[in-house]
């Protein structure tokens, strides 16, 4: 949401920013001569030398967009102390053509000091080890030949590598006492044959497929287990009695089926195998256990027509078609998580607004617990006591961290401050604008950002 703001048309030369005097020559055409031509030029010059420095500083350049670092996720720690997040920290664009890094920082929440933890290679899918009060990620070292998961101590040291697989670590889950994991890797690749004398690229020919493993982190002779699922895997979730994994997959690994033909099924951890299946269609964003294990919690897509998956739909662990909540809801759902058996708390939008609130299972009991149209919120984090953290950028700055104590109509506190520079660069105003649809039976909301 941060914009710019230009008050006057500039030139860039040499990255000084120059006012143009504009002359609309149609309507002039008879008054300007070619004896004023050079008076108007001298005094173009004349304005450009003794134009106050103040000026030259107004507004983002683009050097200013290409060095902006942005939070791009948190995770808050079980007694709500700490909090991971990942920064995303640009290349010099003068020095290298490079894709941006991902660092890993964690601030201690009492204190308020934040500190860079991990930074010698890209991080991703940050989490607290359950039980061990550890932060893990997958990363990759230049030595590695695939990606492994790394654990690193709160009171710093070296990363270590707790697990690695024959493949790239898709994505993981830790089961609820921090020993086990499943995870997704693609399987071998197998190209298809081809009499042409080079090697073509080939797309969607012979899928490799996502699989599913399990895998024991602290016996380090175990080997990793397949789950017994045909389809290609995107999303695995542990049952709180450990006995059981839901998964969801898809036919193939196309790009179609991965957006609408996930299917979530029920997995015996002990076998591998499938002992139940969810009867669910169309998008599917997130599928959570609830705490009795009873039922599953799904942010998904009310039908196969529906074209975002910003519903909230419950259904038996044992297997059945899912039940839409709230359906009359004209939010869209954005991250859901059970805090309770009988209560689910969210992250949903509306219009431009950004709603944290929580929802009973049965689509009561709706109770909204902040609620902002500055803040635009991308992702949270809620720990056991109640203590949340989330990442949120403004029209004053990019996506930072925040956290939201559990006392009563506590306010967010603004916690990183990765672009202290854009204090003195001046911002674009921004407004919120609302119309009605043609058909009169919506209003639009959207942002207005000014030259």
């Amino acid at each position: 949401m941060l914009s710019t703001k230009i008050k006057n048309p500039y030139i860039v030369v040499s990255k000084i920013l120059i006012p143009i005097l504009i002359i609309n020559s149609a309507p002039m055409k008879k008054n300007v001569s070619k004896k004023t031509t050079p008076i108007l030029l001298l005094l173009f010059a004349f304005l450009l030398c003794s134009l106050p420095s103040a000026v030259f500083a107004q507004g983002i350049t683009y050097d200013h967009v290409a060095k902006m670092n942005t939070v791009t996720g948190s995770v808050i720690s079980e007694d709500g102390n700490y909090v991971a997040y990942t920064v995303s920290v640009p290349a010099d664009a003068f020095k290298e053509n490079s894709r941006n890094a991902t660092h890993l920082y964690v601030l201690h929440v009492p204190s308020g000091e934040s500190k860079p933890y991990y930074t010698g290679n890209n991080v991703s899918q940050v989490t607290f080890r359950p039980g061990k009060g550890t932060v893990a990620f997958l990363s990759k070292k230049s030595s590695d030949d695939f990606n492994g998961l790394y654990e690193l101590n709160l009171n710093g040291g070296e990363a270590t590598k707790i697990f690695s697989h024959t493949a790239n670590i898709l994505g993981y889950e830790w089961q609820a006492d921090g020993n086990n994991i499943a995870f997704m890797a693609m399987e071998d690749a197998v190209k298809p044959a081809s009499p042409l004398t080079y090697s073509p690229d080939f797309y969607e020919e012979n899928f490799t497929m996502r699989r599913a493993y399990t895998a024991n982190i602290t016996n380090a002779s175990s080997q990793s287990r397949k789950l017994n699922v045909d389809g290609s895997v995107y999303m695995l979730s542990w049952s709180p009695d450990k006995t059981k994994i839901a998964v969801s997959d898809a036919p193939t690994a196309s790009v179609d089926d991965s957006f609408m033909r996930q299917r979530v099924r029920i997995v015996d951890a002990n076998t591998g195998n499938v002992i139940a299946t969810i009867d669910n269609e169309g998008k599917l964003g997130q599928m959570l256990w609830s705490p009795d294990g009873q039922r599953l919690a799904l942010r998904a897509a009310k039908d196969m027509n529906d074209p975002i998956d910003g519903r909230i739909l419950i259904v038996s662990a044992q297997g059945g078609k899912p039940q839409i909540i709230n359906a009359d809801y004209k939010g869209k759902y954005e991250n859901i998580a059970w805090t309770s058996a009988n209560a689910i708390f969210y992250l949903a939008s509306e219009g431009t607004q950004s709603v944290l609130g929580s929802i009973r299972p049965d689509g009561s009991g709706n109770e909204v617990i902040f609620k902002t149209g500055v803040h635009h919120i991308t992702s949270y984090a809620r720990a056991a006591n109640g203590a949340i953290s989330f990442v949120a950028s403004s029209p004053e700055h990019p996506a930072e961290v925040f956290t939201l104590a559990t006392t009563r109509n506590a306010k967010p506190e603004k916690r990183t401050n990765h672009n202290t520079w854009l204090n003195a660069v001046q911002l674009g105003k921004q407004e919120v604008v609302k119309y009605m649809a043609r058909d009169g039976a919506y209003e639009i909301e959207g942002i207005l950002m000014y030259p």
